[in-house]
């Protein structure tokens, strides 16, 4: 294949491709919720629509049947960017998550790779869905796990997802996971990443972690927040092949001029 047939036809071949979209239907896109019913955890199940009977202790200790297969509401915040900002001021349903025990169907462990279909889905978005695929282990180390309570200090047990962070005024929660969120319309797939965060006021995490081992659940002061992060592509965009592709045609076009102008010499 001589060189002017070759950029000619690799021009062509990106122009033909650049229609296609390869953008991400949530490019630069970051969602916010937060959670309208109550959080509870016990030793196995995050419940984070928890609708029980809770007794006035800190923390609060919820007397009521932890539901590891129902959901909580969620309302998306103001803060979402790209193609959530349109959804602001809508419902995300976020699904419980369980690690076994009674009525865990389909169990979540820390940094084991699952296929959680519908973890969030979209009231104003009914073609949308976040799967969850790793539940990420905690960050934090369990040095201070078991020293006397004091601010500042931070906690992960083994195989835990949790990070706990002692504060001032109570104790900060969180877990990172990672996922894909699917447009079921065309089928297109775009991975995220993600945090949910909450607080309990007026204790440590010491006695969260003293109640959950005798076997208590516990319910969070602060519904709690939930991110999800676009992960950021590294496929072309169109323009970018169309721009290339006009690129090579030109050199192609240019080879042809050169060796017509050398012919006609």
């Amino acid at each position: 294949m001589n060189k002017c047939s070759f950029f000619l036809k690799a021009g062509a071949a990106l122009l033909l491709l650049s229609p296609f979209s390869f953008a991400s239907f949530i490019t630069d896109s970051n969602l916010a919720i937060s959670g309208i019913d109550s959080t509870a955890v016990d030793s196995d199940v995050i419940d984070f629509g928890y609708s029980g009977p809770v007794m006035t202790t800190n923390p609060p200790i919820a007397t009521g049947t932890l539901d590891p297969t129902g959901d909580g509401l969620f309302l998306i915040t103001g803060s979402s960017t790209g193609s959530f900002a349109s959804l602001a001021g809508t419902d995300a349903t976020v699904a419980d998550l369980c690690q076994g025990g009674s009525g865990c169907t389909n169990p979540v462990l820390a940094g084991v790779v699952t296929n959680f279909a519908d973890f969030v889905t979209f009231a104003g978005q009914s073609t949308w869905s976040v799967s969850l695929t790793l539940l990420e282990l905690g960050d934090d180390t369990s040095t201070d796990c078991t020293l006397a309570p004091a601010p500042g200090q931070t906690c992960t047990i083994a195989n835990s997802p949790f990070d706990l962070s002692n504060t001032s005024t109570g104790v900060d929660v969180s877990f990172a996971f990672a996922g894909n969120i699917m447009n079921t319309s065309d089928g297109e797939v775009v991975p995220v990443t993600g945090n949910f965060s909450t607080t309990f006021t007026n204790t440590n995490f010491q006695t969260l972690l003293a109640d959950i081992g005798a076997g208590e659940a516990i319910a969070t002061s602060d519904a709690g927040t939930l991110t999800i992060q676009a992960v950021p592509s590294t496929v072309p965009e169109p323009n970018s092949l169309a721009l290339a592709g006009m690129g090579v045609l030109l050199i192609g076009f240019s080879v042809i001029r050169r060796k017509g102008s050398r012919s006609s010499m």
